[in-house]
């Protein structure tokens, strides 16, 4: 995965990219050669991150959803998004510590770690000590995630209004919905 690629944040750009991916994964489905299908959603899933690397996490292990000729493919791949999720560049991170504390990282605390010991879909952490010799872990959320996260967000409330008018009775899409959106926010 490219971890220096641009995050896209707007709606429309994060939809284009989805529906790529849908496009290129149908075609791979229908072809019968799924790997290489597979390796192009882990890029582009990883490098959108957010909710984006979520469903490609998830779908890297919920059985059923992938037909069964192609699932291997898309489980190995998508699995990479679970054990490596890209990072972002220290550059960034630095620049955004500094932007929401006030000062450069260097003034904050007496080491930072450059490179992140963990990276997820929304942020990655990195090992520091503060002036007093505590060891602390420091979570950054990637540049540009929150507006990425409402992004995906907003895309999914269309979903969201046709599981409304699809749903079984007794099944509430609109409050199953606000709940991953709070967890998510």
């Amino acid at each position: 995965m490219t971890a220096d690629r641009s995050l896209p944040t707007s709606r429309m750009g994060r939809m284009a990219r989805l529906a790529a991916v849908g496009a290129r994964t149908g075609a791979g489905l229908l072809s019968k050669r799924g790997k290489g299908a597979a390796e192009y959603a882990l890029e582009v899933l990883g490098t959108m991150r957010g909710l984006a690397a979520k469903v490609g996490q998830m779908l890297s292990y919920v059985d059923g959803v992938l037909p069964e000729g192609q699932r291997e493919h898309y489980e190995r791949a998508l699995m990479a998004l679970r054990a490596a999720a890209p990072r972002s560049s220290w550059e960034a991170v630095s620049a955004l510590i500094e932007a929401e504390l006030g000062a450069c990282p260097s003034e904050l605390f007496a080491e930072l770690e450059p490179e992140p010991f963990a990276s997820a879909s929304i942020g990655q952490v990195h090992r520091a000590r503060l002036h007093d010799g505590r060891q602390v872990a420091v979570k950054v959320q990637h540049p540009g995630i929150g507006d990425a996260v409402e992004a995906d967000l907003a895309n999914a409330g269309v979903l969201e209004s046709m599981a409304s008018l699809l749903a079984p009775r007794g099944v509430d899409p609109k409050a199953a919905f606000a709940e991953v959106a709070r967890r998510f926010r």
